[in-house]
């Protein structure tokens, strides 16, 4: 598992192997191959495995200033697809 980490901007995470588990505040996303997560990245945030499989390998892309996807659902501090 990572470090607990939080900075300013916006994270997106997209899975291109295996299964992985991101903690952001609260919350806990369980995601698989082609599934992808974006949230505010002041809020803390970590990643490790999800299960049994392949090392998951990943695309975390970064930004600040700007919105990279459209805002998370009311109430809600991440975004899953």
């Amino acid at each position: 598992p990572s470090e607990t980490r939080s900075h300013p901007g916006e994270e997106v995470v997209y899975v291109l192997r295996g299964r992985v588990r991101v903690d952001v505040g609260p919350e806990s996303y369980d995601l698989g191959e082609g599934e992808s997560l974006t949230f505010h990245s002041a809020e803390p945030h970590a990643y490790a495995p999800a299960g049994e499989g392949p090392v998951p390998r990943l695309l975390s892309v970064r930004g600040e200033g700007q919105l990279l996807c459209p805002p998370a659902p009311q109430g809600s501090t991440a975004h899953a697809r």
